[in-house]
């Protein structure tokens, strides 16, 4: 998943509540973290552009998981929305 700078920068609208970022459990997935960085050069000059300087780590990957799964919801409502019948 390839996500904007913008995201990082500002101190994001959550609509699920700022509870959800602050709960989210950055530990638990911490390998997956890391291999994320192993495998996607952009995310990983992404991160070493922004963290400690703009954000911290632990904040950079919580909104990083928040991001994944608004663009999942968003997935996820596009595919059930009935599709344009054509003539």
């Amino acid at each position: 998943m390839i996500l904007s700078r913008g995201f990082f920068h500002f101190d994001a609208y959550f609509p699920h509540g700022r509870d959800w970022v602050t709960r989210f459990p950055v530990d638990a997935i911490a390998i997956k973290s890391e291999k994320l960085l192993a495998d996607n050069q952009e995310l990983r000059l992404m991160k070493e552009e922004l963290v400690p300087g703009r954000c911290s780590e632990l904040d950079f990957w919580r909104r990083y998981y928040y991001a994944f799964m608004l663009l999942c919801e968003k997935e996820a409502q596009q595919k059930h929305q009935p599709r344009p019948q054509r003539d």
